[in-house]
């Protein structure tokens, strides 16, 4: 069920983060949103490279990322990045990391795909781009200005 993280990683296409800490694999037990005083990333993205991300559209994005369920006492927390294409350095240094677990973006939740369709569809019109993960078990959130 990849095709739920897909909105996640524009960042990683789209523009260079302010912060790239390392991976960390994340533990099962952190809350779905990250909490205003969580570790947070900002920056800001061309408007035209994220519509173009947007009109290549998600399975094409998909073909990038690899992710798999990440549970915690039988409870959906997010979705683990495993693997990004091999040898594509937009994905080698963050912001979302292998380990990370994506639990929201845009403050929407992720568990179905239905989810990804409305996040694609709001990035269209919208003014940030903001990913929840859990990077070691602590919430992070990365918040982008779409320019």
């Amino acid at each position: 069920m990849r095709t739920i993280v897909a909105a996640a990683f524009f960042v990683s296409c789209a523009g260079p983060a302010a912060e790239r800490p390392r991976p960390r694999e994340a533990a099962a037990t952190a809350p779905a949103t990250a909490p205003a005083s969580a570790p947070s990333v900002s920056g800001a993205l061309a408007r035209a490279e994220v519509d173009s991300v947007l009109d290549a559209g998600i399975p094409r994005f998909l073909s990038s990322v690899d992710t798999s369920p990440a549970m915690a006492d039988g409870r959906f927390l997010g979705f683990r990045v495993l693997s990004f294409t091999q040898g594509d350095a937009r994905f080698s240094a963050g912001p979302v990391l292998r380990g990370d677990v994506v639990v929201a973006v845009n403050g929407l939740p992720i568990e179905r795909p239905e989810h990804l369709f409305r996040i694609w569809q709001e990035l269209r019109v919208a003014s940030s781009l903001s990913v929840d993960v859990l990077r070691g078990g602590q919430p992070r959130r990365m918040t982008w200005a779409i320019e």
